[in-house]
């Protein structure tokens, strides 16, 4: 899988012995953690280095090697970020884990939900997985964050009629709320800030399930309660 000769194979053997004596996994648990660096493309000579890293990430969040990578080539395949950035990943995904309720099956179930529909919207890795970390702060579910973030994201890039009246109500914008142009951040600052016709401040949960779809509406009142 990783290209490498048989002959020199000695570096990456090595790694995974060293990474072993280094931590509380196995040789085994190390060997299915590289097989999954390399089938997602991490080059031979570049295996060790990274491989060394995610088994740190591993260790400090007690996750089990083979996920650890798992959610390593998420972040590397949809953020295009170069192996040389490894420790950038493996730290944006310790501070998810470490400063939320998440767990990393969790985690991984959101992400690789999310992760590809952010980055085609240009949503960095890092704003990313702290969306994921506040939506777990909320108790919102791993799969309806994944799924309920991931469909809000797409509708609020191309508002249907529903949502386009709600718009029109608050006096906003189609792209006051794109993320295309908007930092997610701000997003919520509009909604939370806009003016309805009534005068009430703020889009009213009401209006905001009449609007969306029950899991994607469960996802944006989470968003607009947590700030």
């Amino acid at each position: 899988i990783s290209g490498e000769s048989k002959d020199s194979f000695n570096n990456i053997a090595e790694s995974i012995r060293a990474i072993a004596k280094e931590s509380r996994f196995t040789s085994n648990e190390v060997a299915n953690m590289m097989q999954v660096l390399a089938q997602a493309g991490i080059k031979a000579n570049e295996l060790p280095a990274v491989s060394k890293q995610v088994g740190i990430f591993a260790t400090a969040t007690n996750t089990d090697p083979k996920l650890a990578g798992d959610l390593f080539t998420t972040a590397k395949t949809n953020y295009d970020i170069d192996a040389i950035n490894a420790t950038r990943v493996t730290n944006a995904l310790t501070a998810a884990l470490n400063e939320s309720k998440l767990e990393a099956n969790g985690l991984a179930t959101a992400f690789n939900y999310l992760a590809p529909q952010s980055a085609q919207l240009g949503i960095s890795m890092e704003k990313t997985l702290a969306m994921i970390a506040t939506q777990a702060q909320a108790g919102v579910k791993s799969s309806t964050i994944g799924t309920g973030m991931s469909q809000m994201l797409k509708e609020f890039s191309a508002p249907k009629a529903r949502l386009q009246n709600l718009l029109d109500y608050y006096g906003l914008k189609k792209e006051d709320i794109d993320p295309l142009k908007k930092d997610f951040a701000d997003i919520v600052d509009s909604l939370n800030n806009a003016v309805g016709k009534g005068g009430e401040v703020g889009v009213a949960v009401s209006h905001m399930f009449s609007a969306l779809e029950s899991r994607v509406g469960r996802s944006t009142v989470a968003s607009l309660k947590l700030g």
